[in-house]
């Protein structure tokens, strides 16, 4: 059974006892009707929270981690936002595994983990990052991979960047191990109809075509070093690029 069909029925019998009981109290006063409203409407929400349960145990790695770890900067659960077949939840306890590109939350239990169908997943928020899910025709289209994508920067041009870390099965005296990368991440900029890959201060400057001059001064004014602070610099440059394209 899985973890949704089973906190339903759990959630089902628990409110069918209840208002066994109370049913036998009577139900003569307003004070019992309003009880009675109120544990309606609560059962109602909890079963409405159960379809973020619907996906599969997660079950992580099948050697001991060595090295790193697998999840967005921590391995420490966080409380995120996910818009999940069409609902949105908040304050969810969860992880995203960029090594596996799984979004993962926490069972009601507080020990089991599982990780949510990506098809149904929108987009989702962790940590202050806005994750979207290009698939289908928009991956087409954009002609991106599918997966999840962070949203660093959306005006009228946009940036995106795909997280991810690979690993790396070792055996030694002791054993098989898992060791995990540093974080990967490929950036990709949008100013029409098409995202092109960047890396390298000029190969944003070609894809912002015109007010490269005043662009760079931008930078130089605001004394930020794109080989130290590369995602911050390309969002600046690409809010200032969309500014003068406002302006003028």
């Amino acid at each position: 059974m899985n973890h949704r069909c089973s906190l339903v029925l759990t959630l089902t019998f628990t409110f069918f006892l209840v208002n066994t009981a109370f049913s036998q109290q009577g139900r003569n006063s307003n004070e019992d009707l309003a009880l009675l409203h109120a544990r309606e409407i609560y059962a109602a929400s909890l079963a409405d929270q159960a379809a973020i349960y619907s996906g599969v145990d997660y079950i992580g790695y099948p050697h001991p981690i060595k090295k790193g770890q697998q999840f967005f900067i921590s391995g420490d659960v966080r409380r995120g936002e996910i818009r999940y077949d069409g609902m949105v939840y908040r304050n969810v306890p969860m992880w995203f595994d960029i090594a596996k590109q799984e979004v993962v939350v926490q069972y009601i239990d507080n020990y089991s983990r599982i990780s949510l169908h990506p098809e149904k997943i929108s987009d989702f928020t962790i940590e202050g990052h806005h994750f979207i899910r290009i698939a289908g025709e928009s991956a087409r289209q954009y002609d991106l991979g599918e997966g999840f994508y962070d949203q660093i920067y959306k005006g009228k041009s946009e940036i995106l960047v795909k997280r991810a870390k690979d690993f790396l099965i070792s055996t030694d005296t002791d054993g098989v191990w898992i060791s995990f990368s540093g974080d990967k991440s490929d950036i990709y900029v949008r100013t029409g109809d098409k995202f092109h890959p960047v890396s390298s201060q000029k190969s944003v400057l070609d894809v912002l075509g015109k007010y490269q001059k005043e662009v760079l001064a931008h930078l130089k004014q605001n004394k930020i070093k794109f080989r130290k602070e590369r995602e911050k610099a390309i969002v600046m440059m690409l809010a200032y690029f969309d500014q003068l394209n406002s302006e003028r």
